[in-house]
């Protein structure tokens, strides 16, 4: 009776884990959603070699009521320390990822009492949720014909959870440490970097006129007298509020940089109008947007399906 119920026992922790596996894997982005965060790369591979097997031999003695040289007579002490060394780097990766993913999305200096709320509950209820379910079925299956006493399932909660709970609380204290010093490091690194960088040049401003040919000379014509820019082949023209065209020494596209975007928009790849000179805009079938402009263009001219909505709020300004 006793074996039968622990087996039921057993049987209903893994159906619980299993559920709640489930659950967050549908609803785990919903949870990690949190501020941006630094994202260190951790040099932790030593550390983890080292640590591993010491945390498996501590997990596999604290609680151990046997005398250390009979458990080392008996050839399952060996197996059981192999699986706890095993238990222990299993867990640790999964920790690992736990903490790479909340790396994306909770910043230790920036929401630390987020994240620290968040790491407890998906580490804590990890580790304890994978050591039960190891244990189980370790003891109670794997090896049940090897034992010389029947397992009871409580001393795993008895012993097994609270040592985890240390282990990985100090796991978790390595893993912090790594941080803060991956963290000031970037920090010191950028720092460097900015003083290294030339000082930033101040953006020039935007141009009050544009020289036009005139003959043999040139002649500056303010943007508030220009209605729109326009080309016809390769020539870029300008054609001012009063009608009159002037051949102008640039293309649109390097016009356009130098524009004010609130006052001038390209239309089309042939021009750059000046709000002021749009007096009507209609829709076509096709969803274009057909505008009217003065003065007058002989050509006809359209703004692009894809571009009518950016049209539409640039003309409400």
């Amino acid at each position: 009776m006793k074996r039968q119920g622990t087996k039921k026992l057993g049987w209903g922790i893994w159906l619980a884990g299993a559920a709640t596996a489930a659950y967050f894997g549908g609803a785990y982005e919903v949870i990690m959603e949190g501020l941006p965060a630094f994202v260190p790369v951790y040099a932790d591979r030593l550390i983890r070699w080292a640590v591993t097997p010491v945390l498996g031999i501590m997990y596999r003695h604290i609680g151990e009521p046997s005398p250390l040289i009979h458990l080392l007579r008996d050839p399952v002490y060996y197996v059981d320390l192999g699986v706890c060394v095993l238990s222990m780097w299993l867990i640790w990766g999964l920790i690992k990822g736990i903490i790479g993913r909340l790396d994306r999305h909770y910043s230790w200096i920036e929401a630390f009492y987020q994240r620290l709320v968040v790491q407890a509950l998906a580490v804590y209820g990890t580790a304890v949720l994978v050591v039960v379910l190891i244990t189980f079925v370790y003891n109670d299956i794997v090896m049940k014909d090897y034992r010389h006493e029947v397992y009871d399932i409580n001393f795993s909660f008895v012993v097994d959870v609270p040592v985890t709970l240390l282990i990985v609380t100090i796991q978790q204290l390595i893993y912090f440490a790594l941080y803060q010093r991956a963290f000031y490091e970037d920090r010191l690194a950028q720092s460097a970097s900015a003083a290294l960088l030339p000082a930033t040049e101040p953006r020039p401003a935007t141009p009050k006129n544009v020289l036009v040919d005139f003959g043999k000379s040139l002649l500056p014509i303010a943007l508030e007298e220009i209605a729109y820019f326009h080309k016809i082949g390769e020539v870029t023209l300008v054609r001012t509020f009063e009608g009159k065209d002037y051949r102008l020494d640039q293309t649109l596209e390097q016009l356009e940089s130098g524009l004010a975007a609130d006052r001038f928009y390209r239309l089309n790849r042939q021009m750059i109008a000046n709000v002021e000179s749009v007096k009507e805009v209609k829709a076509d079938a096709g969803g274009k947007l057909a505008v009217t402009l003065a003065p007058a263009y002989e050509g006809g001219v359209t703004v692009s399906r894809k571009k009518s909505a950016d049209f539409k709020v640039w003309l409400k300004g």
